[in-house]
């Protein structure tokens, strides 16, 4: 949802009722501002072939340089070959962190959801524990949820 320069000003307005006419068109104008030089870029990244947790894949634009700012996040669908449905984005969530360099970004993805604790048999025991203090065989995070094929992701450059 877009809101207007016009419905953001009376938010503003009633957001700070007290504020004079004169800091309240400062903040206005800055917001303005800010906001008319955001564009986002799409594009469709083929992540990988096979279910993984995490991967890699590279943006190219002209405008990254190394000292840029990237922000990325996942688009909405439909994406190609995965159905005429728009809930990907919602079904597989991903995180990124963009690395620039001159002409392009590498872009590190990550499923979000979380990681659960691998459970070894403890033999001297001879139960089930969990061995954070094992220091033969400890026990270590897993990560669950996997991702495979492409994903829409949307991009913006900061210089």
């Amino acid at each position: 949802m877009a809101l207007t320069f016009r419905e953001i000003e009376r938010l503003v307005a009633r957001a700070y009722p007290d504020l004079r006419a004169g800091p309240r068109k400062a903040i206005l104008e800055a917001f303005r501002l800010l906001v008319a030089d955001v564009t986002w870029e799409t594009v469709e990244a083929d992540l990988c072939d096979t279910p993984k947790h995490t991967g890699t894949f590279t943006i190219t634009d002209s405008d990254i340089t190394a000292l840029s700012r990237v922000v990325v996040s996942q688009d909405i669908g439909p994406y190609t070959g995965k159905g005429t449905r728009a809930d990907e984005a919602e079904m597989d969530q991903l995180d990124f962190v963009a690395y620039p360099a001159n002409g392009s970004a590498t872009v590190r993805w990550t499923v979000r959801g979380g990681a659960r604790p691998v459970v070894y048999p403890h033999c001297a025991a001879g139960r089930n524990t969990l061995l954070s203090n094992d220091t033969e065989r400890p026990a270590r995070m897993v990560p669950f949820g996997r991702f495979v094929g492409n994903c829409k992701v949307r991009y913006q450059v900061h210089n």
